[in-house]
């Protein structure tokens, strides 16, 4: 029997989760949606044709990010996924979804991906059929594919990065500023501890380390706001040393207040909240992987050199 598409996943993950409150493993999650299809192990293992992954563990990837995606889901821990507090209020309240409610999720999802497409991105040109059906070329849908897989990527690192330890993610910061092209030779050091004074870390910016950036580094839980009293303490640190270049990073975000703060202080301040962090980590290559996928393109070129019939 043909697999599930990741649409009708949507639903026995959700009820899934929502018998089991306090979370399920990811592997258990497969085992028992695996059992729901009444799939065979010849086709739990049957591979998306690029070989990468099995085609079944991509529509359950795929399933739970739209429920992250619609507030529905999460992942406590690595490995664990679990319903958010909306979520379950909505399955002890309405139970199982019903089919068309997992399309409308899958609706609610990619409209607010493309809201924020549309907020960075120049508009893409839509086609129309003589029925006013919108129609897409192969390489737009594929533009469209990637944008996805990096917003899910996106979700996913924040969601790592949000449970690191916090000794962890100062390193992490440290790192990603060095991979920046920052520090002379990737020289960084690490102050974090009991007594730090609010700063993290150091990059020296040139190998004598007369130039440099401190660095204060905050993980937080999703969504959490910086409280404003801990960036002024970063402001006074750097006024205690008379330094002139700051980063203060987040896995959460900064109040108004803050950034109104960094703007009007003379100091170069730079405050890197949650999304713009897993944005630079994408960029400079931490904690991804970048897959290249061969597409063949017709030569003209090639048969030039043969004469035509």
């Amino acid at each position: 029997m043909p697999l599930p598409t990741f649409d009708r996943v949507i639903a026995p993950l959700y009820d899934l989760l929502g018998r089991n409150p306090e979370g399920i493993r990811r592997a258990h999650a497969l085992k028992a949606l695996a059992q729901h299809f009444q799939l065979t192990d010849d086709e739990r293992a049957k591979r998306l044709e690029s070989g990468r992954q099995p085609a079944f563990l991509n529509c359950v990837d795929w399933a739970i990010a739209y429920l992250k995606g619609a507030g529905l889901a999460t992942s406590p821990q690595r490995g664990i996924w679990q319903l958010t507090s909306d979520g379950l209020t909505r399955y002890q309240a309405s139970g199982p979804l019903a089919a068309d409610e997992a399309a409308a999720i899958v609706r609610q999802v990619r409209r607010a991906r493309r809201r924020d497409i549309a907020a960075t991105d120049e508009p893409v040109a839509a086609h129309q059929n003589g029925d006013g059906a919108t129609l897409r070329t192969a390489e737009e849908r594929i533009e469209d594919a990637v944008r996805e897989i990096r917003s899910r990527t996106e979700v996913e690192l924040l969601e790592r990065v949000a449970q690191l330890h916090p000794t962890d993610f100062e390193h992490l910061v440290l790192e990603l500023l060095a991979a920046m092209g920052y520090a002379e030779r990737g020289e960084t050091r690490h102050t974090g501890g009991s007594g730090d004074g609010g700063i993290d870390g150091v990059v020296l910016m040139d190998r004598l380390g007369l130039d440099r950036i401190y660095m204060q580094a905050k993980r937080v839980k999703l969504g959490s706001v910086v409280p404003p009293d801990d960036v002024r303490a970063f402001f006074g640190a750097l006024e205690e040393r008379r330094a002139h270049r700051g980063v203060f990073c987040t896995s959460g975000r900064f109040s108004d207040e803050s950034r109104r703060k960094t703007v009007e202080t003379r100091s170069t301040i730079r405050l890197i909240d949650g999304r713009e962090l897993v944005a630079l980590l994408i960029e400079f290559g931490l904690g991804v992987q970048v897959e290249t996928i061969r597409l063949p393109r017709f030569d003209a070129d090639f048969f030039d050199r043969f004469t035509a019939d």
